[in-house]
């Protein structure tokens, strides 16, 4: 089958490419939902909704580690490795650890929330610089938002400048400054999060997982489908609408620049050019999996995912593949050529397709496909080109050719 593209980028979740589809379970027991993943000191850390959290040192093997700890349940499981500390937060209050989770002690001073944060954990845990941060995921208004601390323990409120209707999902920090994560907009602080400005909002959006790729781009979920901004969020467009945000989602850089994606009710997918394709890896996740879908994060090479009764692995992430081998089964015809350009793919790997001009200057490119491509070129300038073919899985360049258009 023949794919034919205009001169333009589109941007899309690729369905017909599925790598890594076989996730493997490594639940240590009854544990029920699995909430939160972390890794601290090379150890793996799973919140469960009903016993708290469990360790592992080599991913499948799980001791539970709660000793001192209380109020396990639904609303429990925010588990943050921050600094030299572990952080739980249960319905009793948030909780630290300083030996790897053997022992935990209480650290709730000024943590006093009312009304519907009352019956909620700590969401989750952040150290930027030399400041603590937590985050209830209530409204302001009703005692959850943003809590500030100086040395862990001692707490705060912190929401100043954030709407008192709405709840805060995530913490980043980019630069010298902080973003919050809203159910209606993205805030900045300047000063350490004592105060914070809109910088970003839409009245019907939810916003969560603000990410800066290693690159410079950023990216954020949305209710309404992924965005970026490539001016530092001055302004944001949408790169696809197929992944949309939920109150647990995130993004994670693997190896090689590749952005992970991962989005309850959506699945997770990768990506190998900042975005602009989106390779579906949800595989034979159930139904539950995906709409009680944890935390993900990187254990010992492969991809842990916190899910619905159960922790899930994969060895996610682009396949090895010797490119040179497949380099005699492109071709591009006619060439030269006028307003069309055929490019013939036997390998069916899933290949990218870059026109490069002679300058060096990268002119247009192809979303993944596995098919057959014919690019319509018209108005493109009558000179020499060069095509670069793309594997999609490494980003590797497979074969560049040299063509004339006329």
């Amino acid at each position: 089958m023949k794919k034919t593209l205009l001169f333009f980028i589109a941007i899309t979740v690729s369905s017909s490419i599925l790598l890594a589809q076989t996730w493997t379970t490594v639940t240590p027991g009854a544990q029920g939902t699995g909430k939160d993943l972390t890794v601290h000191n090379n150890i793996l850390f799973l919140s469960s909704s009903s016993a708290g959290p469990y360790s592992s040192a080599n991913g499948t093997s799980w001791n539970p580690v709660n000793n001192g700890l209380s109020g396990f349940g639904l609303f429990g499981g925010g588990i943050s490795s921050v600094g030299s500390f572990l952080y739980y937060g249960s319905k009793n209050g948030l909780y630290r650890s300083s030996d790897d989770g053997a022992n935990w002690t209480s650290v709730n001073t000024g943590l006093q929330p009312t009304g519907a944060a009352n019956s909620k954990a700590v969401a989750a845990t952040y150290l930027f610089g030399s400041t603590y941060f937590c985050i209830y995921q209530a409204t302001v208004s009703s005692g959850g938002g943003i809590y500030r601390s100086t040395d862990g323990v001692n707490w705060s409120a912190s929401s100043t400048g954030i709407a008192t209707n709405q709840t805060t999902y995530q913490l980043s920090k980019i630069g010298s400054n902080l973003y919050a994560c809203t159910n209606f907009a993205i805030y900045e602080s300047t000063d350490d999060g004592l105060n914070w400005t809109v910088v970003s909002t839409n009245g019907s959006k939810v916003y969560n997982g603000l990410f800066e790729h290693s690159g410079g781009r950023r990216l954020v979920h949305t209710t309404f489908g992924m965005e970026y901004s490539d001016n530092n969020g001055a302004s944001w467009d949408t790169l696809t609408t197929a992944i949309k945000s939920s109150t647990v989602c995130g993004f994670i850089q693997g190896a090689n620049d590749t952005i992970y994606s991962y989005t309850a009710n959506n699945g997770i997918f990768y990506s190998l050019d900042t975005g602009y394709t989106w390779i579906d890896i949800t595989g034979d996740l159930t139904s539950n999996d995906v709409s009680f879908m944890g935390r993900a994060d990187f254990f010992n090479g492969n991809l842990y995912l916190a899910t619905f009764l159960a922790v899930k692995s994969n060895g996610a992430g682009p396949t090895a593949i010797n490119e040179f081998k497949f380099k005699n089964l492109f071709s591009a015809y006619p060439n030269p050529f006028t307003d069309n350009i055929n490019i013939r793919n036997e390998s069916k790997l899933p290949i990218s397709i870059r026109l490069i001009n002679v300058t060096g200057q990268t002119i247009f490119r192809t979303t993944s496909s596995n098919e057959d491509i014919t690019l319509t070129t018209s108005g493109l300038t009558s000179g020499v080109y060069f095509l670069n073919v793309v594997n999609s899985l490494s980003g590797k360049i497979i074969t560049t050719q040299k063509i004339i258009h006329r």
